[in-house]
């Protein structure tokens, strides 16, 4: 139900919480994705998915140091 930002916000702390887990970390939006989720919510997750889970990981992007 969340915005770009609220998404991406919620994606980056998945990831910098997790991305060095010995066990590996598999970002998910869980069993199903709710009825009535936008589209385009879906595609901001996966851009975040792929802008903060690329190997390697930037450890500045994660905190938000960097600018894109």
């Amino acid at each position: 139900l969340g915005n770009k930002d609220d998404i991406d916000s919620a994606v980056r702390e998945c990831v910098k919480k997790a991305w060095d887990s010995p066990c590996g970390f598999i970002l998910s939006t869980g069993c199903q994705i709710p009825k009535g989720t936008k589209i385009e919510n879906i595609e901001y997750f996966m851009e975040a998915g792929k802008k903060y889970g690329a190997n390697p990981i930037q450890i500045k992007l994660l905190e938000g140091d960097y600018n894109e």
